[in-house]
């Protein structure tokens, strides 16, 4: 791990967290954030057009209905304000807009009671009020939208191309390594006390074990344990031969003469 947060992203060396963890390029990496902004960007313009020009509008041709004309009235609602300028450059929110985590409080008062079921293809006001619940629906999640890919953007991103990664490691191994090194070295002279004592329960267990043995063996042949059952001498004395008396009246032995 020490050694792959040491070795710079864009080294050809390769380690085994490089088959594990399958980091993007740096190119590649700044233009997925590049294109979230972009879309980002798209998406809150889009949405304060048609703030701008359908529910903020009071003027409208001859005959226009749904859904430009809904029978809107108020107060007109606030702008979405778009946090990246035409350059993808960040910009701050202007007057009149509202901030992305503010906008469900700011639109709320804004949304007028439908005619009819809400949810129709033809929602008209009933009462004062510039969005339609449907409208509203729609401008919250293009709002929650954009607040994500602000917010998640560019933690994807680094999570990507393994920045996050590598700075969890190298916290890892600043915080824990020097401690993990003093506990295992502790760990292992523990381990290599235990090995020691076991080798010598089990020497002794031997040495006991023959003791046990050789002195059942002794008290088997009732003599002393450190002498033979059997004295050197009677190895040497020849048995006793039987005579018997020949007819001729002398001695012979069982062989004859």
């Amino acid at each position: 791990m020490e050694e792959w947060v040491l070795r710079p992203p864009d080294s050809s060396n390769s380690t085994a967290l490089d088959d594990i963890l399958p980091c993007a390029d740096a190119a590649a990496t700044s233009e997925a954030l590049r294109r979230s902004k972009e879309v980002n960007h798209q998406l809150v313009a889009t949405l304060n057009d048609v703030l701008a020009n359908v529910s903020n509008a009071n003027a409208f041709p001859p005959g226009a209905g749904p859904p430009l004309n809904y029978n809107q009235s108020g107060p007109p609602v606030p702008l979405l304000c778009s946090p990246y300028r035409a350059d993808l450059s960040d910009r701050p929110c202007a007057a009149g807009e509202v901030p992305a985590a503010f906008a469900p409080q700011a639109w709320r008062g804004h949304v007028c009671q439908v005619s009819g079921a809400p949810g129709q293809s033809q929602e008209t006001c009933a009462t004062p009020g510039r969005l339609t619940p449907s409208m509203y629906a729609q401008a919250l999640a293009v709002a929650n939208a954009s607040a994500g890919l602000v917010d998640y953007g560019p933690a994807l991103a680094e999570l990507a191309d393994c920045t996050f990664v590598r700075r969890t490691f190298e916290a890892v191994v600043a915080d824990g390594c020097p401690g993990l090194r003093r506990h295992s070295g502790r760990v292992y002279r523990a381990l290599a006390a235990v090995a020691v004592a076991v080798a010598a329960a089990v020497v002794a267990w031997v040495v006991h074990t023959r003791e046990r043995r050789r002195r059942r063996e002794a008290v088997r042949f009732r003599v002393s344990p450190y002498r033979l059952p059997i004295e050197d001498k009677s190895l040497l004395k020849s048995p006793r031969r039987p005579y018997r008396r020949a007819e001729s009246g002398g001695l012979i032995g069982k062989g004859g003469w």
